[in-house]
């Protein structure tokens, strides 16, 4: 029970929250806990002198959760939820706004649920009470309220039965600016409840049109941009409907001469005015059906798929209405095809991607004329060809050796993922293929497909051997390359060989070109007293290093960690670091040469 007014000592008849219901068949005997809330801007205080008393439920529960809704300038309906089973209450209804107060006695006795209030003056705020008159020895319950509201009384049209008439812009005149406003902000409009299968509505009104054509242009316009719901004026059965910020939207599905019902209504939440255009629209003639399927032809086997696409070609209509456009339908099963939406021209090609192999499919091709379509169209099938085996770049082992600079075609559709599943610079996508490029000193390779792919792509580098790869880096998206095609440089590289694979992100496959790009980083000057070289990199168990003139006076070594894990003076022109028992990883090696030290990384496979 919530006590939202009044001055202590409270007494009376108080309910849980929550049925005490749950208590039914526990023993009432040891330790109870009541707890108080005060919701009030965080007041503190004590609680003195409370008690909790078993005993059996008041013979007249008091009635829940009072409402009410205003009907008329004088009128309104209270309605609450009987306590038991008493069938009469007692109200009373208080004018606040003219002076009255609560005063415990009725003003209404004996009434039944819902009530009807007469009298009432508009725009007054009133308040009411109500208790259960439960009858003979069970007398009356406490009383429940209050319930407060003001007589403001909303539009006629704020429920279907009263829908006002509404006419139509005529066709042609266009929907470029509002041609109503609501004022919902300021009329007492509210939502009626009626929901249709758009948007969630909220405060709403409703209009009543004969149909004298058969579809209507919608527009929601500022303020509100409000949706519209078109229901049969005589079984109130949802015709058709358009969301909220609608453009231009053509509603259909009733004959000339139908008697519907307009409702108009706000996003659920908003009290805003509403502004919209409403156009007369009459459906053009519909086109024929397309004609002779080029290709595919029909029930054609064996169908090429390259990269997981299929391109279908049809003949338009040889007679009736121009199309305006073409709307797609396809899937794998006959009877239930996916609708892919309108082509967006009159071109008679589209590319279907996502195509496997052995797979018989379905598609069906609907000529339109503006909102008119063509009925009856045929529907038609092709097989497509056994998945041809994997690429030969299909692992890391039977990589393609590509150069720098080179651009290489692949094709991943019939590809199978293999390799890491780590993540490097991104996670590889699945179905991948691979390349081997080899650079011949220390440098900066890129790798991109940037533009270049059908297909969302993944690049993945590693150096290292193919039993022991070792990222390097990776890319799903390259900066600035559209459809989501894929680009990476990867600077400062030691001289040595590196795996690349191009995958798809989410498993997506397709074709391609692989374009590498390498520059040199500048190389030793072999007259300085400071250059030296070093090799191989990667190293399984020796790595030398030779200077040109003077001697290397000291070799330090360190892990990724930063600790030093190998310290040699050789004072020598070359030196052989044995890493046989290193872990697999990356080092990076500080040389000095001649008071100057240079940093190298090397990987240990």
């Amino acid at each position: 029970t919530s006590i939202v007014d009044g001055t202590a000592p409270f007494t009376g008849q108080f309910r849980p929250e929550e049925p005490l219901s749950t208590f039914n068949g526990v023993d009432a005997d040891g330790t109870w806990t009541l707890n108080f809330c005060d919701s009030a801007n965080g007041d503190t205080g004590t609680f003195n002198s409370w008690a909790i008393t078993f005993a059996p439920a008041p013979s007249c529960l008091a009635p829940t959760a009072p409402t009410g809704t205003v009907l008329t300038a004088t009128t309104a309906e209270l309605s609450w939820t009987a306590g038991g089973t008493e069938t009469l209450w007692d109200v009373e209804v208080v004018d606040i706004t003219g002076g009255g107060s609560a005063t415990g006695t009725p003003t209404d006795s004996g009434v039944s649920n819902p009530y009807m209030a007469m009298g009432l003056t508009e725009g007054n705020d009133y308040e009411y009470y109500v208790r259960a008159d439960c009858g003979g020895a069970n007398g009356v319950s406490g009383w429940t309220g209050p319930f407060a509201w003001t007589q403001n009384v909303p539009p006629p049209n704020d429920f279907p039965a009263g829908a006002i008439p509404i006419t139509p812009s005529p066709e042609g005149t266009g929907c470029a600016s509002p041609t109503f406003t609501l004022p919902f902000s300021t009329d007492f409009t509210t939502d009626s409840g009626a929901q249709g299968g758009c948007s969630d509505s909220g405060l709403d009104q409703f209009f009543s049109w004969t149909a004298t054509t058969d579809g209507l242009t919608f527009s929601s316009a500022a303020p509100g941009n409000p949706g519209i719901v078109v229901w049969d004026a005589n079984t109130l059965t949802e015709i058709d409907c358009a969301n909220t910020f609608a453009t231009d939207v053509i509603l259909s599905g009733w004959t000339i001469g139908q008697d519907l019902v307009i409702q108009i209504y706000d996003f659920d939440g908003s009290v805003s005015d509403v502004a919209f255009c409403l156009e007369e629209y009459t459906f053009p003639t519909a086109p024929n059906c397309a004609e002779t399927p080029i290709s595919p032809a029909d029930g054609a086997v064996d169908v090429v798929v390259t990269g997981g696409l299929v391109t279908l070609t049809w003949t338009a209509p040889s007679s009736g209405p121009a199309p305006t456009d073409y709307v797609i339908f396809f899937g794998d099963t006959s009877g239930a095809l996916n609708d892919l939406g309108p082509v967006g021209g009159i071109d008679t090609t589209i590319d279907i991607t996502g195509i496997d192999f052995s797979t018989t499919y379905f598609w069906q091709v609907v000529p339109q004329n503006g909102a008119s379509l063509a009925t009856g169209c045929p529907e038609w099938s092709f097989t497509t060809e056994v998945a041809p085996p994997p690429p030969a770049n299909d692992d890391c082992a039977n990589a393609t050796v590509v150069s720098a600079p080179s651009t290489t075609a692949f094709d991943t559709s019939t590809a199978t993922a293999t390799g890491p599943t780590a993540n490097c610079g991104t996670l590889p996508g699945g179905p991948n293929v691979w390349f081997e490029y080899t650079a011949t000193g220390a440098g900066d390779l890129t790798v991109s497909t940037c533009d270049d792919a059908s297909f969302d792509t993944k690049i993945n580098v590693y150096s290292g051997t193919c039993g022991a790869l070792v990222c390097e880096g990776g890319n799903d998206d390259g900066t600035g390359c559209g459809g989501f095609t894929s680009e990476l440089t990867l600077t400062g590289l030691a001289a040595g060989t590196y795996y690349i694979a191009v995958s798809g992100f989410s498993g997506a496959t397709g074709t391609g070109n692989l374009t590498l790009d390498f520059s040199l980083s500048d190389g030793p000057d072999l007259d300085s007293p400071t250059s030296f070289t070093y090799y191989p990199n990667p190293v399984e168990n020796t790595l030398t290093l030779s200077a040109a003139l003077n001697n290397i006076d000291d070799v330090v070594m360190f892990n990724m960690l930063g600790q030093q894990v190998m310290r040699v003076q050789p004072n020598a022109l070359s030196s052989e670091l044995d890493m046989t028992n290193m872990q697999t990883g990356t080092y990076f090696v500080k040389v000095t040469i001649a008071d100057t030290t240079q940093t190298i990384r090397v990987v240990k496979q």
